[in-house]
């Protein structure tokens, strides 16, 4: 399966080599096969194609010369 995915992150900084980040995000449904005794078949239509979650994240900032 094949998903587009789009995050949407608010990014909070807490010192300056440590952020947080969270947010939603949208998953849309590109493209889906399945494979059934050699014949493989396009299933795409058939689930569901659109997904809207929740991500978080911690970003470390190592090397401040770049």
């Amino acid at each position: 399966m094949y998903y587009l995915s789009l995050p949407v992150l608010l990014a909070y900084t807490i010192s300056p080599s440590i952020a947080v980040a969270a947010g939603p995000q949208v998953e849309i449904l590109i493209s889906a096969n399945n494979m059934l005794n050699g014949v493989s078949n396009n299933i795409t239509h058939d689930t569901e194609e659109l997904s809207i979650g929740f991500t978080s994240g911690i970003d470390f900032n190592l090397f401040h010369s770049f």
